[in-house]
């Protein structure tokens, strides 16, 4: 098996890095590129046909279920929150009916959603699990064929936590750069290794799923966004907040000819020793050893809080806004931008009842990942704690509207957290006198009704 990245074939079996080791007996196939520093399992998958015939039997483990659609909304969110300029671009360029291709289709939510948002746009999908195709068909009215369809030219290819199932997905890429039209873009999201230590999509960590067998391709930022380059992409946008490492690229063959850009496999693998130790230090709970090994633990931070949370309590007499600011600036600094240390910081602020810059820490979080419901929860409660101490009727009761409207929001978007947020939303009601709420709301309709009366009108309209 050659490697996707430099094109060389010579591997170093690298499985006593796993939790289920090698000398254990486990030979799974995890091998690193002496090269380059790529990792991939070069003797579990040979041929497109062997990952053609899992991806259609196996990798989904049956039909879909309730637990995709939820997700699936949820992701609609991060979509619209990524693509709106390149909306705003088609709009303003009279581009009304783009042409739009995705690889890795699953039920059909996403091209189904692209029609809602641009209803003369012309889709187009691709999935391999037939189980998966047939719901598209009659939820959504969207056919998935099995291949990507190369002999269109799309304005926009969307490849979603796809590439990293993909053999020779460095070729897929190229073909992705071909089919489209001039000022066409992809629109990849991909996981990415050896940064944060998180299992994308469930909570905690865990070795094994870290370096789960289905992710055959296994890179770092600098070698993915290398295969980008070799297959002639350059990067316009990234957002590496939302949910994984996700790119907005355009065509420009002339990068090919960029000097490559490769990891060093000796660090690679002493970052595979560091991640195994750090994870083994996890299962101890020794909080402060593990990040020691491996700064860039979020579930290890939070963990690290808890440990020592009467020290810190301590050492800051009691200041929790202090306190939440040294651990987010320590988090920070240990793992660059991400929302797990803006949500511990909001969560302490919380815990030490500073509710108003809670809710402004929880109301960041929000732009930067719109809709994300343990945020949404959050912020939902400190209206309430804020209620709380509102002597004023007319205060507490619009505090506890917030926190109901809140809720019902997380109805509307998350069907797991629906029963959740119906019980809350239903117990503000249960809370407030509805002669008073009758009021407000009739009071702030009448508010809003005058503002837009009193808009100026042009001269002569």
């Amino acid at each position: 098996m050659r490697c996707i990245v430099c094109n060389s074939n010579d591997w170093e079996n690298v499985d006593e890095f796993r939790e289920l080791a090698k000398h254990d007996g486990h030979d799974v196939g995890m091998s690193l590129c002496k090269k380059c520093g790529f990792i991939s399992y070069p003797n579990k998958y040979k041929t497109h046909e062997e990952i053609k015939h899992y991806y259609r039997n196996e990798y989904r483990g049956g039909p879909p279920t309730h637990g995709n659609f939820v997700t699936g909304t949820r992701k609609l969110t991060y979509h619209a929150h990524f693509l709106k300029e390149v909306f705003s671009k088609w709009q303003d360029t009279g581009l009304t009916a783009p042409v739009i291709g995705e690889c890795g289709s699953a039920i059909g939510m996403v091209l189904h959603w692209f029609k809602r948002v641009l209803p003369q746009a012309k889709v187009f999908g691709s999935d391999l699990t037939t189980t998966f195709k047939n719901v598209a068909a009659q939820e959504f009215g969207v056919e998935i064929t099995d291949d990507f369809d190369l002999t269109r030219k799309y304005d926009l290819i969307m490849s979603y936590k796809v590439a990293e199932h993909q053999l020779d997905v460095d070729l897929r890429i190229r073909e992705y750069a071909e089919a489209l039209n001039e000022g066409g873009y992809l629109y990849i999201s991909v996981p990415t290794w050896f940064n944060a230590l998180h299992n994308s999509g469930i909570g905690g960590f865990d070795l094994e799923y870290y370096y789960h067998t289905d992710h055959i391709n296994v890179w770092t930022r600098i070698l993915f966004e290398e295969i980008l380059r070799k297959s002639g992409f350059v990067i316009i946008k990234i957002d590496r907040l939302m949910y994984g490492d996700t790119y907005l690229c355009k065509r420009d063959d002339s990068v090919m000819q960029n000097e490559p850009q490769y990891e060093k496999p000796e660090e690679i693998k002493a970052a595979l020793a560091r991640i195994k130790r750090a994870f083994d230090c996890m299962k101890t709970q020794k909080a402060n050893q593990a990040l020691a090994e491996w700064g860039n633990f979020p579930i290890a931070w939070a963990c690290y809080y808890e440990q020592n949370r009467q020290q810190l309590h301590d050492k800051f007499k009691g200041n929790g806004l202090e306190l939440a600011d040294y651990i987010y600036k320590e988090m920070s600094l240990a793992c660059g931008p991400i929302l797990d240390a803006m949500l511990l910081k909001a969560d302490i602020i919380w815990r030490y009842g500073q509710l108003v810059p809670a809710i402004q820490t929880f109301e960041d979080i929000l732009d930067i990942r719109p809709n994300d419901t343990k945020a949404l929860f959050s912020l939902a409660q400190c209206f309430r704690a804020l209620s709380e101490q509102e002597s004023d009727n007319i205060k507490k009761t619009k505090l506890l509207l917030t926190a109901r409207d809140i809720c019902r929001k997380i109805m509307k978007l998350d069907e797991l957290a629906r029963p959740e947020a119906f019980n809350w939303a239903l117990r503000d009601e249960a809370s407030m006198d509805p002669r008073l709420v009758s009021e407000i709301l009739k009071a702030e309709y009448n508010q809003k009704t005058q503002a837009a009366v009193a808009v100026p009108q042009p001269l002569g309209g």
